[in-house]
């Protein structure tokens, strides 16, 4: 494991004021400095990161090397931002795409940062989350390996949102118990962001 000494702080070009204050541990605010988060209009607040080279690629998109980390040279300071959004959120929304390209990750804050995992978990206590976010995996056709790690392990409570389709080729496996399956129904193909993001499809599961 990495010693965290070797995170240096963020250099912020911009810092939003507006919003909540999240009070986090003092190790992740030497780092990260202060966290607001906007006000959300509902109780279900939806938010999303990824890193860009200064021309606005986001993916190599070659095999192998598809991911964020080729495109921040393997920052530690982007791992540790995801790390710190992982242990404020309830859920982790990735595509069947991410999952192909990282089959064996875990979408938990010490999963991508493990050098903070003590301080990730301080947090979501003090936020009075459970121990790892949900990990909800979108998939159209329902064509996944149940048996990968965010499936199988137990180590995360895991959701495949799917089509009706989807739903049906899935259950062609047998189902480990903490993976959940959720068809979207009258939906083809490709689902919709606004389908995905309703309080019904997810937030039931969070809890």
């Amino acid at each position: 494991m990495r010693d965290h000494g070797t995170l240096s702080p963020l250099q912020t070009l911009f810092t939003a004021k507006q919003g909540s204050a999240i009070k986090i541990t003092p190790q992740l605010a030497r780092l990260y400095g202060k966290f607001h988060l906007p006000i959300p209009r509902s109780r279900q607040h939806v938010f999303a990161n990824f890193v860009s080279t200064l021309d606005g690629v986001v993916s190599l998109q070659v095999p192998r090397h598809s991911g964020g980390s080729d495109i921040s040279g393997f920052s530690a300071q982007d791992r540790m931002v995801m790390g710190l959004l992982r242990a404020i959120a309830d859920v982790v929304v990735v595509g069947a795409g991410t999952l192909a390209a990282d089959p064996n990750h875990l979408w938990t804050p010490d999963g991508i940062c493990p050098e903070l995992a003590v301080d990730f978990r301080g947090l979501r206590a003090h936020l009075r989350k459970r121990a790892t976010p949900l990990n909800a995996i979108v998939s159209g056709s329902g064509r996944l390996d149940l048996s990968l790690p965010v499936f199988s392990s137990g180590r995360v409570n895991a959701l495949v949102i799917t089509t009706t389709a989807g739903a049906k080729q899935l259950r062609q496996q047998k189902l480990p118990p903490s993976l959940k399956v959720r068809a979207i129904p009258r939906c083809r193909g490709d689902i919709p962001g606004d389908r995905l993001c309703r309080r019904s499809v997810i937030k039931t599961r969070a809890n």
